[in-house]
């Protein structure tokens, strides 16, 4: 599919939603919380939305905020997982695709090598995110990258932030499980009674409170600084705060939750101004490496 420019994109966003609730969302005063992702999608666009799909380049990003140190380590990238050398890694890692969500798989094994290639081989040639109309995806390469792994029961702290303050913490734990918890919190590590994914078992029992805990709102509001809204994903890994991502429009804002109208009214960016057109301006690139060189060069004049 392709989102030729904002305009077709704008339409696109009222299709899927419409598809999803039987309704379409309000573009023009958006109150909810996933109304104002769908706001966000159309309205503001800027080369660090490009970066942040991207799970290579947005470590550029992280670096020029924050440093390198929170950052896991990185063992080989390939345009595909024949160009990585299985012998050559760790016993364990994580093996991820750079350009879509969802896409890990940890490795314990040359079977779940094997296994694990044929998924992301198959998903490098698909455009994550179009239907959604999620535009950054389309801009950006796929790869595919092995990194370290992190052992234990790891547990997601997702910061959501509107420019530079943190206005809740999703904090998800229990997915060894197959069921995960999730409990969202204020920046005291009180929660707030609210439940955003309904996919998950909804708890106001958070896990033990993180040592750095004030790192990681220190790491959040810094790098969301910029952003009228930003999901930063944490995680404390022995005792340090890691950088996993930076997510512009979680779940595509097309939560099912009670609470919707709630967490949109935590959701107090600034609508009097927009930041349209950079998906008009370079184009519908489907992910042509020439523009992966155009944002890495911006990215690097910061």
């Amino acid at each position: 599919m392709t989102i030729k420019n904002t305009s077709s994109l704008r339409e696109l966003v009222r299709k899927a939603y419409y598809q999803k609730f039987g309704c379409y969302p309000d573009l023009e005063n958006p109150t909810s919380y996933n109304d104002k992702i769908q706001w966000l999608k159309v309205n503001d666009q800027m080369y660090e939305h490009v970066i942040c799909c991207d799970k290579l380049l947005v470590r550029g990003l992280v670096s020029s905020i924050v440093g390198e140190g929170y950052l896991l380590n990185i063992y080989q990238v390939s345009r595909s997982t024949y160009g990585l050398d299985h012998d050559k890694l760790p016993e364990f890692y994580v093996l991820k695709s750079n350009h879509d969500s969802g896409s890990v798989h940890i490795i314990k094994s040359k079977r779940d090598f094997e296994e694990a290639e044929k998924v992301i081989n198959r998903k490098l040639n698909h455009v994550y995110g179009a239907t959604g109309g999620e535009w950054g995806y389309s801009h950006v390469y796929p790869y595919v990258f092995a990194e370290e792994f992190m052992e234990g029961d790891i547990i997601d702290f997702k910061f959501h932030c509107c420019s530079g303050s943190v206005k809740w913490v999703q904090i998800i734990s229990e997915r060894h499980t197959g069921k995960a918890v999730e409990v969202n919190v204020d920046v005291d590590y009180k929660p707030i009674g609210m439940h955003l994914d309904s996919n998950m078992t909804f708890s106001l029992n958070p896990p033990p409170r993180p040592e750095c805990w004030r790192e990681m709102i220190n790491l959040a509001e810094r790098l969301s600084a910029k952003f009228k809204y930003i999901r930063v994903d944490l995680y404390n890994h022995k005792g340090k705060p890691v950088v996993g991502e930076l997510t512009s429009w979680p779940y595509q804002g097309f939560y099912t939750t009670d609470d919707n109208m709630k967490f949109g009214e935590m959701l107090d960016f600034d609508m009097t101004s927009t930041r349209m057109m950079l998906h008009d301006q370079v184009s519908y690139q489907r992910r042509k490496p020439s523009f992966r060189r155009r944002v890495k060069n911006w990215l690097s004049s910061k």
